[in-house]
């Protein structure tokens, strides 16, 4: 018969309930920002689809190629002010004018011309449009001038697209240009993912939104703000609050916080006596996709999926930590949820690179220079957001870079 043999090996059971959680807590090692991104993009799943007005999704993606349901032009109009013409000219100038949005019936004859405006509809039976500039009236007839060049300066009917061309493929985000493209050619509505909705929790007892502050509190600098740089990098700030250092406080925050794709949490991503959210994490039975970078600052940050699919993004405490942070990698996590084509990341060379690199990732505001390049701030306190003040981007200095080393780019959202 089978028996068990218990053979010792001297060491101690590894598989306890504290041993696991201390784990969990742990996570993944500490990761450069470059694979702590690859880890969002590959390991997030895609919001559900679902179809909508592009007028009131600007931040989503789409979810399947947008094609037209019309022609651009959808009949041939004018290009410019001038004539509309039937045949070859000399042409005899006929009263009426045709303004755009004119829908009179009146047509032309061969050796006939008409005065219209940019954006009519041609008339039955005109051959071309000739622009003010090219043409010679005398009394009732018109001719061109010596030496005009050979061009019609109508828009033909799908002279740019016919129905059912692409007019953007999946994965592109819905931005003005795109609604603005689709109304022309009568789409309205689109099978999107997003916008992301996010909701910003701040943290710690010490902070205090309102009234005097008491000794020992500090004011909260971020919550009224943090909405704008969310919205600037392309989601939808809904809700925010603010919560105690307890751990009943933060595992509430996991449970009930619905309606919302990310949770954005300011603080308490350390391993401290009052840092309660990697172990709210674990309690919530979430998936931790990056538990530190190596990057300053910013090292503590988290990322983490929940049960069901909400993501939780961890800042540190320091309001320029938090904010760099949030600006350099909220974007990868709205790219995974709306299955967005990933945006190219802007670069430039950093004139005085080595002085300010160190050995790992740094995160410094930069500013531009007249030669192109972007110069960086040597001391940048984190305690406060003075340093990005007159400030339009932040750079990713790479570890020990020398000076004119190239670097990511990334823009301050300033609305």
């Amino acid at each position: 018969a089978p028996r068990t043999v218990a053979v010792p090996v001297g060491v101690e059971d590894c598989d306890t309930e504290a041993d696991i959680e201390r784990a969990r807590l742990v996570g993944p090692s500490t990761m450069e920002l470059g694979h702590a991104r690859a880890v969002i993009s590959n390991d997030i799943a895609p919001l559900t689809p679902h179809d909508k007005n592009l007028i009131d999704v600007v931040g989503a993606a789409l979810a399947a190629p947008l094609l037209a349901a019309d022609a651009v032009p959808r009949t041939d109009v004018s290009a410019m002010d001038g004539y509309a013409v039937s045949g070859p000219g000399p042409w005899l100038l006929r009263p009426e004018v045709r303004p755009a949005g004119d829908t009179s019936d009146f047509s032309l004859d061969e050796g006939e011309a008409a005065r219209i405006a940019t954006g009519a509809h041609l008339p039955p039976g005109a051959s071309a449009v000739i622009r003010d500039e090219f043409v010679v009236t005398r009394g009732q007839f018109l001719s061109k001038h010596p030496g005009t060049p050979d061009r019609d300066d109508a828009r033909r009917r799908g002279e740019d697209w016919h129905p059912g061309h692409v007019i953007a493929p999946e994965g592109s985000p819905v931005t003005p240009a795109l609604i603005s493209a689709a109304a022309s050619s009568e789409v309205r509505q689109a099978s999107v993912r997003g916008p992301v909705r996010v909701h910003t929790v701040t943290t710690g007892d010490e902070i205090r939104r309102d009234g005097p502050l008491r000794p020992g509190q500090t004011r909260d600098a971020l919550g009224p703000i943090l909405s704008h740089y969310i919205h600037g990098v392309g989601a939808l700030p809904v809700t925010n609050a603010h919560i105690r250092d307890t751990a009943d406080s933060f595992d509430e925050l996991l449970q009930q916080t619905t309606g919302v794709d990310v949770i954005v949490v300011v603080g308490a991503t350390g391993m401290g006596a009052a840092d309660h959210l990697r172990s709210a994490i674990t309690h919530a039975g979430a998936r931790l996709l990056v538990s530190r970078v190596k990057c300053r600052p910013g090292g503590s940050l988290l990322v983490a999926t929940l049960p069901d699919g909400r993501v939780v993004l961890g800042l540190p405490g320091n309001p320029y930590a938090a904010v760099s942070m949030l600006l350099v990698m909220l974007p990868s996590i709205i790219d995974a949820l709306t299955a967005q084509s990933q945006r190219a990341p802007l670069s430039g060379s950093i004139a005085n690179a080595g002085e300010v690199s160190i050995d790992r990732t740094r995160i410094v505001p930069v500013t531009s220079t007249p030669d192109g390049r972007w110069h960086a701030d040597q001391n940048v306190r984190t305690g406060h957001l003075a340093g990005m003040i007159n400030r339009p981007a932040l750079a990713l200095i790479p570890a020990d870079a020398p000076n004119n080393a190239v670097a990511e780019i990334i823009l301050i959202p300033t609305l």
